[in-house]
C-alpha cells in the first residue's frame, strides 16, 4: 500500500486491505462476510476523500476507519445520556424512561420461554390480549383492552375498523384535525384508513350541531381528538365529551376519543392544570379511547385502546391488528407499568412521576451537592417542561446549574454531548445550563465525575 499523495490507482484490493499486516487482526474479529462488507465501505469512503481532492495515507485513512467501526461494534445500541434539558418527555431521547419493574418483566419475558398464548390451566392456546385487557379495565374502567405498536397504529386501527363500502366518513373538529408529531397528520391517517374526512365548526369554535348537523348514511365514526401539543385561548368553544358521546349513542354511531397523552393520574396534585384522564373518557360513555404507552403513562412505546367490548373484539378481529400487534417484551413491560397504578405505587416506581412529584427543596439539596463537589457554576431557579406533546402550556418550578466557566458555550456544550455517556444540556440566552429535575437521582454522581474530567473543575 502506497504512504504517498494517493490516487484512484493506488487504491488497494479487498483482499489486501484484508490480509494487511496493520488490519488483519480486527477483521478477523468479525464474520467473513460482514469484514468483506465493512472493507467495501473503507474503499468508497476511501474514494470519496480521494475526489474530494483530500490528502490521506492510505494505510492510516483504512485503520481509523476500522478502529471507528470497532468502537462502534463496541458502543451500547443507543447511548445513554443525562437529561439536563428540563424536558420530561423528551421525543429525541426517548420519551419516558421506564421502571425497574417494567424493565425486569421485559426481560423475564426475553430471556425465557413465556406462556404468552397458552391457557396454563388446560395448556390449550389462549389470546396475547387478556391479561392487559385486565389491567386497562381495573385501572380504567373500561370493559376491554388492547394493545398495539404505538398510538397512530391504534388510530388507523380504530378507523379502519369502523369504515366500510356503505359508511366511510368520520367527522372531525377542524379545531383538532392536527398534526400530531413528526409530520403525521390526523386527516392523512383517517385517508390511509380508507375514510373520508369531515370536517366541522371552525378552528376556535365548534358546537354540538356541528357534530349532529353533519350525520348522513355514510357516517361510519365520530373522531375526536385532544389537542395535546397546543392550546387555542380566547374565543373559543368544544362541547363536552359527554354530551358528544350522548349523542353519538342516539344515532348509534362509534364515538372515537384519541387523547394522545394517556393519563391515568389528575395531574392538579402536582400543581399542573388537569390533564384529560383515560378513566373520565371511559366515564363519559366513549365507545374507543386511545392513547399512547410511553408519554404521561410512563411506560414503554405503545398504543393503547379501551372500551366498550364489543367494539374492541371487533379491532382485534381486524386483519390490521396483527399487523400492528406488539411483542412479548413490550406486552410484559407494559403490563407492569400498569400494574403500578393499580396498586397505588406509580410515584415511587414510574420515573416520569418521580421526576414530577420531586420538591423544590430536594432539587435544590441536589443541586447545591453537584455544584460544591464539581466546583463549577452557581444553582438559580428555573421551569422544567413535560414535552412529548403533553400539557404545552404547563412549566414546573425547578433548580438549575449555570455552567460558569472561560470556555465559549459551543465549546461547553460541545464537550458535555460528546462526554460518555452524553451529557444533554438546555442553551438559553447564550448560557449553558442543566436542569437537575430531569437528571435521574441515581445519575448525580456520575454527573460530578463528568463535570470535573471534562471542565475541571473550574
Amino acid at each position: 500500500m502506497k504512504k504517498h499523495k494517493t490516487h484512484f490507482r493506488d487504491i488497494p484490493s479487498v483482499d489486501a486491505i484484508l490480509n494487511h499486516s496493520r488490519l488483519s487482526d480486527k477483521f478477523k474479529l468479525m464474520d467473513y462476510q460482514s469484514a468483506k462488507t465493512v472493507a467495501r465501505r473503507s474503499l468508497t469512503r476511501l474514494r470519496e476523500s480521494i475526489n474530494n481532492n483530500e490528502q490521506v495515507i492510505i494505510e492510516d485513512f483504512l485503520e481509523a476507519y476500522l478502529n471507528s467501526f470497532m468502537e462502534f461494534l463496541r458502543e451500547q445500541p443507543l447511548q445513554p445520556v443525562i437529561n439536563g434539558t428540563g424536558v420530561i418527555l423528551h421525543t429525541n431521547l426517548g420519551r419516558a424512561p421506564i421502571s425497574q419493574n417494567s424493565m425486569n418483566a421485559a426481560i423475564a419475558a426475553g430471556l425465557e420461554y413465556s406462556a404468552l398464548e397458552v391457557n396454563l390451566s388446560d395448556s390449550t392456546r389462549g389470546g396475547r390480549n387478556e391479561v392487559i385487557s385486565t389491567c386497562l379495565s381495573v385501572s380504567t374502567g373500561c370493559e376491554r383492552g388492547f394493545i398495539v405498536n404505538n398510538n397512530a397504529s391504534a388510530t388507523l386501527l380504530a378507523l379502519s375498523t369502523m369504515v366500510d363500502n356503505k359508511r366511510n366518513e368520520v367527522i372531525v373538529s377542524r379545531g383538532e384535525s392536527v398534526e400530531i408529531g413528526g409530520g403525521f397528520r390526523i386527516p392523512d391517517i383517517i385517508a390511509a384508513s380508507g375514510a373520508k374526512i369531515i370536517e366541522v365548526g371552525t378552528t376556535n369554535k365548534t358546537y354540538l350541531s356541528d357534530y349532529s348537523n353533519a350525520i348522513t348514511n355514510r357516517t361510519a365514526a365520530i373522531l375526536k381528538v385532544h389537542t395535546s401539543n397546543f392550546i387555542v385561548k380566547g374565543f373559543v368553544h368544544t362541547p363536552k365529551l359527554i354530551d358528544i358521546a350522548k349523542m353519538a349513542k342516539t344515532v348509534r354511531l362509534p364515538l372515537i376519543h384519541d387523547i394522545g397523552s394517556g393519563c391515568l393520574v389528575d395531574t392538579r396534585k402536582y400543581g399542573l392544570t388537569k390533564e384529560p384522564m383515560v378513566q373520565d373518557s371511559v366515564t363519559a360513555g366513549v365507545d374507543l379511547t386511545l392513547f399512547s404507552g410511553d408519554k404521561l403513562l410512563g411506560g414503554i412505546q405503545s398504543g393503547l385502546i379501551v372500551g366498550e367490548k364489543s367494539v374492541v373484539s371487533r379491532m382485534e378481529s381486524h386483519p390490521l391488528a396483527r399487523a400492528f400487534r406488539t411483542d412479548k417484551l413490550t406486552l410484559a413491560s407494559t403490563i407492569s407499568t400498569i400494574k403500578s397504578y393499580i396498586k397505588g405505587t406509580y410515584e415511587d416506581e414510574i420515573p416520569i412521576w418521580k421526576i414530577v412529584s420531586q420538591s423544590i427543596r430536594t432539587l435544590e439539596r441536589r443541586a447545591n451537592t453537584i455544584c460544591k463537589k464539581s466546583e463549577i457554576g452557581a444553582v438559580i431557579d428555573g421551569s422544567s417542561v413535560l414535552g412529548g406533546g403533553s400539557m404545552p402550556d404547563q412549566t414546573i418550578p425547578t433548580k438549575l446549574i449555570r455552567i460558569d466557566c472561560d470556555e465559549k458555550t459551543q465549546n461547553i456544550q460541545k464537550q458535555l454531548v460528546n462526554s460518555r455517556p452524553c451529557i444533554m444540556p438546555r442553551i438559553s440566552d447564550g448560557k449553558v445550563y442543566i436542569d437537575v429535575r430531569t437528571v435521574l437521582e441515581t445519575q448525580d454522581d456520575l454527573l460530578i465525575n463528568l463535570l470535573i474530567d471534562l471542565l475541571g473543575g473550574k
